[in-house]
């Protein structure tokens, strides 16, 4: 029937040529009635009505308001329609939706536990996995206390704890053990902080707990590995320390007081090298250096260090580098105090330098003594050879040959005195010249013959016919070597017959 310019702008009309106007066809879009229709409810009812709809014609959302129409006689005639455009509402109230759908997302995908309380404790919302710890889905939490929740104790713990932020309006962060839905109790740590209205109204409080039940038994597992490591360096007899790569103690262990008396403030950023006795300096770094270029390889060294009281102490070092492991940055070196090690070797070398030195003059004296001997009994056996071609009884022949058999004896004593004192000096030296093998063989045997005469024991000469006669080599050495095994032979065969046998290796 009529409009207003805001609705005839709306419909792109001119005010005049509303009247006649299809509202249904030229508002709703339509030739039927829309089934929500506020003038239809007027006109069915009689009664104001209300609605709010999208308006695909005027481009919008809109909220309608449509009140009735009275003739005079309060004959329902018709309907005042106001549309009230609300589409930037629309939006903003949709924008707030999506917005609330993200944050409740974001807090949901959050592992720490998120939740609201008011001021008298009572839970207004919480994310999943705050109700996923409590077994408790969100709905049913909401309404509800800790007293809820938790024992008498712990809910009366963390009610105390909660008023106290409320009163402060100060957040407060606390670690507390609470039992989880699936019989664990777990340590949480837990900021909670007062909010405010915009009149500055505290309404309550949101916390924000975290469990940290792993991260505790870590770092009390590591305290302990700490004190265990602690009291293994302040009781071992060894210095344990830190060395920069520059060379500055950062650490010493007890034991630095008990063998050089140096107390921690006086090691404190001092450089180790200036201690080391000045003669060692130079290989200590050379080892230091190749620790600090191969961290792989721990490598050792021995020096003097200067005590405090200016004397020395020989120590024994083993170093590794571990300037990369960030809880150390730094070499770490084991020292051990060896003195008494190197007391122990230098008296064991001075004792075999005097073991040498005097098996060195018994050796000189042997050779003396032998060679000062064997002239004398050179002279008793060439004399007693010399008597023996006389006319003698047989009495005196026997006493002689007797005694020739003696010296022959005691010279061969005096050569292997000599022998075994010039193998022990380093001075034996094999001669090489030609002999003949058989004379030396029957002169053997010329020797011993007496001696297994006596036993009655056979004694046996074996030469291979292939045997060259002459030899190169030396003939005493092989007679000594031959006279010994055959004296020997004699001596332990008490009957039977002995045999020496010659033959060719090739």
């Amino acid at each position: 029937i009529r409009a207003n310019q805001a609705m005839a702008d709306t419909l792109n009309v001119l005010p005049r040529e509303v009247p006649g106007l299809s509202c249904y066809r030229h508002v709703h879009g339509t030739d039927a009635p829309p089934d929500i229709c506020p003038h239809r409810q007027v006109m069915a009812t009689g009664l104001k009505s209300t609605a709010e709809q999208y308006e695909e014609r005027l481009g919008g959302w809109f909220h309608i308001t449509s009140t009735p129409l009275h003739h005079e006689q309060d004959r329902l005639i018709g309907s005042v329609n106001v549309y009230h455009d609300i589409t930037d509402l629309k939006r903003r109230e949709q924008e707030l939706q999506e917005g609330k759908a993200l944050l409740r997302c974001l807090i949901d995908s959050v592992s720490d536990l998120i939740f609201i309380k008011d001021r008298n404790g009572v839970y207004l919302g919480c994310n999943k996995t705050c109700g996923e710890f409590l077994g408790i889905p969100e709905h049913e939490q909401i309404g509800k206390t800790d007293f809820d929740f938790f024992d008498h104790e712990l809910a009366e713990s963390v009610r105390n704890i909660d008023r106290q932020i409320l009163t402060d309006r100060e957040p407060r962060r606390t670690e507390e053990w609470v039992p989880a839905a699936d019989g664990r109790m777990l340590l949480l740590d837990t900021v909670k902080a007062p909010y405010l209205a915009a009149d500055g109204e505290c309404l309550g409080l949101v916390g924000v707990s975290r469990d940290i039940t792993e991260r505790k038994q870590i770092e009390e597992a590591l305290l302990q590995s700490e004190e265990r490591f602690r009291s293994i360096m302040e009781l071992s007899p060894d210095i344990i320390s830190i060395i920069t790569r520059d060379g500055v103690l950062t650490y010493n262990s007890p034991a630095a007081l008990t063998i050089h008396g140096y107390s921690d403030t006086e090691m404190a950023e001092r450089n180790t090298f200036d201690l080391i006795h000045p003669d060692d300096r130079s290989d200590v770094e050379k080892i230091f250096h190749m620790i600090l270029e191969d961290p792989s390889q721990p490598r050792s060294v021995q020096y003097r260090y200067r005590n405090k009281d200016g004397t020395y102490t020989w120590m024994e070092a083993m170093g590794a580098n571990h300037l990369d492991n960030l809880n150390i940055k730094g070499i770490i070196t084991i020292s051990r105090n060896i003195t008494v090690r190197k007391q122990s070797e230098e008296a064991l070398r001075r004792a075999r330098e005097a073991a040498e030195a005097a098996n060195q003059a018994k050796s000189e004296f042997l050779a003396n003594i032998s060679h000062e001997i064997r002239t004398p009994m050179n002279a008793i056996i060439g004399l007693g050879y010399l008597v023996l071609q006389t006319d003698l009884t047989s009495r005196q022949h026997d006493y002689l040959t007797k005694m020739a058999t003696a010296a022959d004896s005691l010279m061969q004593l005096l050569n292997d005195l000599l022998d075994l004192s010039k193998i022990e000096a380093g001075k034996m030296v094999l001669t090489e010249s030609s002999f003949r093998l058989q004379p030396l063989l029957e002169h053997l045997l010329g020797l011993i013959a007496s001696g297994t005469t006596a036993k009655g024991v056979r004694l046996i000469l074996t030469n291979a016919p292939q045997t060259p006669d002459y030899l190169v080599g030396d003939p005493l050495r092989l007679e000594q070597v031959l006279l010994n095994l055959l004296t020997n032979a004699v001596k332990f065969t008490p009957a039977g017959e002995i045999e020496l046998s010659v033959r060719p290796l090739l």
